[in-house]
This record gives C-alpha cells, sequence and structure tokens, in this order.
C-alpha cells in the first residue's frame, strides 16, 4: 500500500478503502465510494 505524504482529507478509513478496492477494482477514488455510500 501506497505511504501518505501528508494528512488525508478523505472521509473514509484505511480499511474501509481497502474493502472498497477488492470489491470494486475499477474504481480508485473515494469519490466514487462517497457516491456508494450515499446510497446507503
Amino acid at each position: 500500500m501506497r505511504q501518505r505524504s501528508k494528512p488525508s482529507t478523505a472521509q473514509c478509513n484505511s480499511a474501509l478503502y481497502t474493502l472498497f478496492l477488492l470489491a470494486e477494482p475499477k474504481y480508485v477514488s473515494c469519490v466514487r465510494l462517497s457516491e456508494i455510500l450515499a446510497e446507503v
């Protein structure tokens, strides 16, 4: 996993983001994740 160079402004944590990448490998941004979570 890539090391962060500055503090994240994302609204998701690394565990949730990792699970998202495993489920949706063609989408790599938290923007798509936030769209999915908004529908839940």
